[in-house]
């Protein structure tokens, strides 16, 4: 598997333009994860498309839920972010199991009329800006964020650990607030507001929000391991 850089960097002739992959009540960020599970037609021709020249497929949130998935065309939330093929496996039954890597958030300006099976569209890339220093250091950002984590962390040790790992590590502000809010159960309304916000420091600010409304909700030795997803998370079915 490439390493993390490089399975973000978007390829130097990328033009915009985006095969969309949309699926219900799924939001990728990037720097994150996600598996999938590959079975419809037109998704495993998007992946063979994909795989055949800049590896990217881009991960796209039906507005209505499971029963607009089945429509020629649904409404897209306008937010989307950028993935990568990371790793694929070909199965048996010509299903595909694939881990994307968040690489970019995105905006989509225009969907395209072409004769592809699958939805393409330009979009907008909109990368990550730390704004106005006056908003906070990012350095106590980042302790805080990881402060309020923490306690909402179950108190088990391959949690602790794996948080143990993440203090060790000096990542970007930026990548550590995607990181985090992809691991929480945040509903996808608050998930696409932060894949809509490309200022670093409001991202962290409002993340550390809710993670204190949550924390606040639960009390603060009532965290539960149901409160954490699954890592990796599980594939997703389109």
């Amino acid at each position: 598997m490439p390493d993390h850089d490089d399975a973000t960097r978007l390829p130097d002739d990328f033009d915009g333009r985006v095969r969309l992959f949309p699926l219900p009540g799924l939001v990728l960020l990037p720097h994150a994860m996600q598996g999938l599970h590959l079975f419809e037609p037109r998704y495993c021709a998007m992946l063979e498309r994909a795989l055949a020249t800049d590896g990217l497929i881009t991960m796209a949130t039906l507005c209505g839920g499971l029963e607009d998935a089945a429509l020629p065309s649904p409404t897209l939330h306008p937010q989307v972010c950028i993935g990568k093929v990371v790793t694929h496996t070909a199965l048996p039954d010509g299903t595909h199991n694939v881990v994307l890597v968040g690489a970019r958030r995105a905006l989509i300006t225009r969907e395209l009329d072409t004769p592809a099976p699958f939805r393409e569209a330009e979009v907008a890339v909109l990368n990550d800006g730390y704004g106005d220093p006056a908003e906070g250091s990012t350095s106590e950002l980042r302790g805080e964020l990881l402060d309020q984590f923490a306690l909402l962390l179950p108190k088990v040790m391959i949690v602790q650990e794996g948080l143990r790992n993440l203090l060790s590590i000096e990542l970007e502000l930026g990548m550590l607030t995607d990181l985090i809010a992809h691991t929480v159960d945040f509903s996808m309304e608050q998930k696409l507001t932060l894949l809509a916000e490309p200022m670093v420091r409001r991202r962290t600010k409002l993340l550390i929000q809710w993670l204190r409304e949550r924390i606040d909700h639960l009390g603060r030795d009532a965290a539960s391991p149901g409160e954490i997803e699954d890592f990796p998370p599980r594939f997703s079915e389109n």
